[in-house]
């Protein structure tokens, strides 16, 4: 979901815009760009001098990307730009003579945790291809002789989600 800020709430108390340090002055020049008021709402004046509330089409909030139709493409098309360019640095450090374990060590911390940060958050909205593109990613590295074992994102979900439901089942029974 994403917050909107009534242009009449902004005018009458001028408190959101306090907030993030902006001013009323912000808004009446003609050129003045975009202003984000938090990461959901941009606010700008039209060339008649009204403000204007823009629609934004993704937001990054705590490291997982969102849109409106909420689809977790967004956000794998960003895990895994980011994973291939640390698949990248693993073959740079596998070229310099680093051990198989601690290549698998440093893929376990810096590529698969990029992958399964949050991942019971957005699992329930991965298509058929975005696994695929994860699970090439993980044969890749495989095949790359950057890690030990071969995996797979519904495994990996499915033991997210049990440590996930095993943590709040613990607390439930205390």
């Amino acid at each position: 979901m994403f917050l909107l800020i009534s242009v009449d709430f902004l005018l009458s108390s001028g408190e959101p815009l306090r907030t993030c340090g902006l001013s009323f002055g912000d808004f009446c020049r003609p050129s003045s760009p975009v202003k984000r008021i938090g990461n959901a709402v941009a606010i700008r004046t039209d060339e008649f001098g009204f403000l204007g509330i823009e629609q934004i089409i993704s937001v990054k909030l705590l490291g997982i990307h969102l849109t409106a139709t909420l689809p977790a493409a967004v956000h794998v098309e960003h895990i895994l730009s980011l994973a291939n360019q640390r698949l990248h640095l693993l073959d740079l450090l596998k070229y310099q003579g680093l051990s198989p374990e601690a290549l698998h060590l440093i893929f376990t911390s810096i590529v698969q945790s990029v992958i399964t940060y949050a991942l019971p958050s957005y699992a329930g909205q991965l298509s058929k291809g975005d696994k695929s593109r994860i699970n090439v990613l993980f044969r890749k590295a495989l095949k790359r002789g950057l890690c030990h074992t071969l995996l797979d994102i519904d495994d990996l979900t499915f033991t997210a989600d049990k440590r996930l439901f095993g943590h709040i089942s613990e607390l439930y029974s205390k």
